[in-house]
C-alpha cells in the first residue's frame, strides 16, 4: 500500500520505493523479533540473524503425504500443500482481473491512467490498490516459503533478503504476467533452482543455472518485442492501404 500512494500522489517510482521497503520491513521484522530476546546469534558486530525454522515449532503447512510421494528414498522431498495455495492465488488473481469490474478499472490504470481518469475511474484508489494487492500476494507466498519449514528464517538485514522474492520478476516475465501462465514458469524456475543445486556434485556451479535462466527470459523479451514490431509494421501497412 505504501508505494502504491507514493506513487499515486506524489508521482514517486514504485521500483525505488518497493527496493526501499524491503530493507524498511526486513529491519522492522529484525527488530520486532529482537525484543523477544529469544532465537537469534550474533554473526557480526550489530548483525543478528534469526535461525529457527518454524517446522521446529511444529507450525508448518501440511504435507498431505507429497513429501513422501515425491521422495526418492535417498533425496528427501519437502513438497507441501504450499503449491496448491499459490495456484489457487493465481487462479484467484486471474478472475478478479478478467472477469470483474474492479479488475477491469485496474487494467484499464494500468494500460493508461490518464485515460481512465477521464472516464471517471478513480485512478489513485486503483493504483494503491493494486500495489496493495500485489504486497499481500508476496507476503502470501513469503508466508508458504517460510512455513515450508525447509529454509532458515534467516536474514542478515545489513547485507542481503532471501534472492527468492525477486525470482518473481523473471517468473512474471516468463509467463508475460499471465496469472494462469505463472503457475507453470514458477514451477520451471524452481525446476531449474533445484536441478542446478544438484547439478554440484557433477562440478557444474550453481551460476550455470542462473545463466540458463536469464537467457530464457531474454529470449522471451525478445519473442514479444519482435511480436510487438510486427504488429505495429502490420497496422501500419493497413493504415496505408486505407488511405
Amino acid at each position: 500500500c505504501i508505494p502504491g500512494l507514493f506513487k499515486a500522489f506524489l508521482g514517486v517510482n514504485e521500483v525505488i520505493v518497493c527496493i526501499m521497503s524491503n530493507w524498511i520491513a526486513a529491519n522492522v521484522v529484525s527488530w520486532v523479533f529482537y525484543s523477544t530476546g529469544e532465537s537469534y546469534i550474533n554473526v557480526a558486530e550489530t548483525k543478528m540473524n534469526f535461525i529457527r525454522k518454524t517446522v521446529t515449532n511444529g507450525v508448518s503447512t501440511p504435507t498431505l503425504g507429497l513429501d513422501k510421494l515425491f521422495s526418492n528414498g535417498t533425496i528427501k522431498s519437502y513438497m507441501d500443500i504450499g503449491i496448491f495455495i499459490a495456484a489457487l492465488f493465481a487462479v484467484g488473481t486471474y478472475i478478479m482481473i478478467n472477469r470483474t469490474t474492479f479488475g477491469f478499472e485496474l487494467r484499464a490504470c494500468g494500460f493508461n491512467r490518464s485515460a481512465a481518469k477521464y472516464a471517471g475511474m478513480n485512478e489513485r484508489r486503483n493504483i494503491v490498490l493494486s500495489m496493495a494487492i500485489a504486497g499481500g500476494l508476496a507476503a502470501g507466498g513469503a508466508a508458504l516459503w517460510c512455513l515450508n519449514g525447509y529454509q532458515d528464517f534467516g536474514w542478515n538485514t545489513y547485507l542481503s533478503l532471501p534472492a527468492d522474492g525477486f525470482n518473481g520478476i523473471p517468473v512474471a516475465l516468463l509467463a508475460m504476467n499471465h496469472p494462469i501462465g505463472i503457475i507453470f514458469t514458477g514451477i520451471f524456475i524452481a525446476y531449474m533452482q533445484v536441478s542446478g543445486f544438484y547439478m554440484q556434485t557433477y562440478g557444474f556451479t550453481t551460476e550455470i543455472v542462473d545463466i540458463i535462466v536469464s537467457v530464457i527470459v531474454y529470449f522471451s523479451a525478445f519473442s514479444f518485442i519482435i511480436r510487438e514490431g510486427i504488429r505495429r509494421w502490420q497496422l501500419r501497412q493497413r493504415t496505408d492501404v486505407h488511405h
